[in-house]
């Protein structure tokens, strides 16, 4: 029995301790927010971030409070769709040069290229060093400058200017008579004051 004119304090304290399959059921803290610096971004694969354009974007990230996930998640959705429409924009124009080449008439006749026009500038680019011209031809398939018409048509003038005509074909020697009419050889014919 308690005696009514004395006071007893009882405290109970809750439980500080978890049982395990508390722990299980949490979930894990996800960082709301901008953070102080966001880390590096991570670039989808065969492209190369500006980065110029994610240091003026990161003011941006932080006004709008992005998390670094949802940043991220930016980052590669404007360099997949930027790449695409590059990518789309180039092979349009490549497009657009061949089919100028094939209506050039210095080029091509009956929307076909002449059948000269590869091989003699092809000639003219084996005259270079061989080092020199494996690069020059990567260079022309890789910018696409190989589709450009007026890339082609003043390679192809150079190359007929620095390549060698084709092999003529002679006959044998020429025969070759005096006014005398006595058969003379070749060198007599030339040279006819020698004896």
């Amino acid at each position: 029995m308690k005696n009514a004119n004395s006071t007893t304090t009882e405290t109970t304290t809750p439980s500080t301790t978890e049982t395990p399959a508390d722990d299980k059921n949490k979930k894990p803290e996800t960082p709301t927010g901008a953070p102080e610096t966001y880390a590096d971004f991570k670039a989808p694969e065969g492209v190369t971030l500006d980065k110029d354009a994610i240091a003026s974007a990161i003011p941006v990230f932080k006004e709008l409070n992005l998390t670094q996930e949802q940043a991220q998640k930016l980052v590669e959705f404007q360099a997949k769709s930027g790449t695409t429409a590059a990518q789309t924009a180039y092979d349009e124009i490549r497009s657009d040069w061949r089919k100028a080449v094939l209506a050039d008439p210095d080029l091509s006749t009956g929307g076909k290229l002449k059948p000269d026009v590869q091989p003699t500038i092809a000639k003219a680019i084996d005259t270079l060093p061989k080092e020199l011209g494996t690069e020059f031809r990567n260079v022309m398939n890789t910018t696409g400058v190989g589709d450009n018409p007026a890339f082609v048509k003043a390679m192809y003038k150079f190359a007929q200017a620095l390549t060698e005509g084709t092999h003529v074909s002679g006959k044998g020697p020429v025969e070759v008579k005096a006014p005398d009419a006595k058969p003379t050889s070749v060198a007599s014919a030339m040279y006819p004051n020698l004896k």
